[in-house]
């Protein structure tokens, strides 16, 4: 007779285990970790909040007008090398598809070559057959604010030799993104319990890496229009950006502008600030450290061209244009894009 009980007592507590998963995960986690290809931003994901999310469209469906390596291509106007900014993240339209529509000319996306230095890629890059075959005008290279000091902190192998491993990574078609299929019983439905009561007692629930604060301004069109969230990452950086750090930055860029230009080829330098960079002065009772990079490099004198984003994007804002970086994510949006790419015409010809 104990048995018996102890078997239904453990069936109900199992069905009841199963149950309360299925409804979290159908009617909020879901939400958060969508498995119909659905894009939700990287800090909707991390901090399991829902009313921060910004639904849009896959890339997938997108036809793009640049090109990846292994497309058919003519010569080559700009080539473009970057990060997740410059690999679509956050979904939505490359901004590379912007240029190429807006100024009628013939873009290709490569990939850096794995951590180094982003010059050395711009090095391996001259001494290949495709360099010579593109004849490229100009070349642009991005990289987001919070980890462009440290990309740049080692000085670059000017004299780096050409490998199979360097064309490899170079000449990758694409850059991958994997979401990982999930089943309604998961960790995530605890931790979106957990998320959503711990965001009220503090700005990253304690442990998560993506900040939630209240903004004085309704910036965004999500649920959550005032409430700007951001990437841990965004403070760390703040540090790192010193004096000798970013004219050491400048230096490096300027000797490759000199190597680029002997090539008839013109650099174009976009860092891509930061979410609290741009948001911090409409953050109400603002605690948090207010990043200087672009301030410091306005005042290097450069040799290449200086597409200052922090400048375009909260002009942007101070213009009340909502929704230029995704609300639920740490990349820009088409607003944004569309808004860097028409300041990219005053460098091209």
């Amino acid at each position: 007779m104990k048995v018996k009980r102890y078997n239904v007592v453990l069936f109900l507590i199992i069905s009841f285990f199963i149950l309360i998963n299925y409804l979290v995960w159908s009617f909020f986690t879901i939400r958060v970790l969508p498995q119909d290809g659905t894009i939700v931003g990287d800090l909707a994901r991390m901090s399991y909040r829902s009313d921060i999310i910004d639904g849009r469209m896959s890339i997938d469906g997108i036809e793009n007008k640049f090109f990846n390596y292994s497309d058919e291509h003519p010569e080559i106007d700009l080539i473009v090398i970057g990060d997740s900014f410059s690999n679509g993240g956050g979904g939505g339209r490359y901004y590379q598809d912007m240029i190429a529509s807006t100024y009628n000319i013939n873009v290709i996306n490569l990939q850096p070559i794995g951590e180094a230095n982003p010059i050395e890629t711009v090095l391996v890059l001259l001494q290949t057959d495709e360099f010579q075959e593109w004849k490229p005008k100009y070349i642009l290279l991005q990289s987001v604010e919070r980890f462009t000091v440290e990309r740049f902190s080692t000085e670059p192998n000017w004299n780096i030799g050409v490998n199979d491993h360097r064309i490899q990574s170079l000449f990758s078609r694409e850059y991958i993104r994997n979401v990982p299929e999930q089943f309604f019983i998961n960790i995530a439905n605890f931790k979106y319990a957990v998320a959503n009561l711990l965001y009220h007692f503090d700005d990253n629930a304690y442990i998560s890496d993506a900040y939630i604060v209240d903004i004085k301004e309704e910036l965004f069109t999500s649920a959550s229009p005032s409430k700007l969230s951001f990437y841990f990452g965004d403070i760390d950086a703040v540090g790192l950006a010193s004096d000798s750090a970013i004219s050491n930055l400048n230096n490096q860029l300027n000797e490759l502008s000199r190597i680029l230009e002997e090539k008839g080829v013109k650099l174009i330098f976009m860092p891509t600030v930061d979410k609290l960079n741009l948001y911090g002065p409409y953050i109400s009772d603002n605690r948090y450290p207010v990043s200087s990079f672009f301030e410091k490099l306005r005042e290097e004198d450069q040799d290449y061209y200086f597409l200052d984003t922090k400048h375009v994007l909260s002009n942007a804002l101070e213009s009340g244009v909502k929704d230029v970086y995704f609300s639920d994510g740490t990349h820009w949006s088409n607003m944004g894009r569309e808004l860097v790419v028409k300041e990219l015409g005053r460098v091209l010809d």
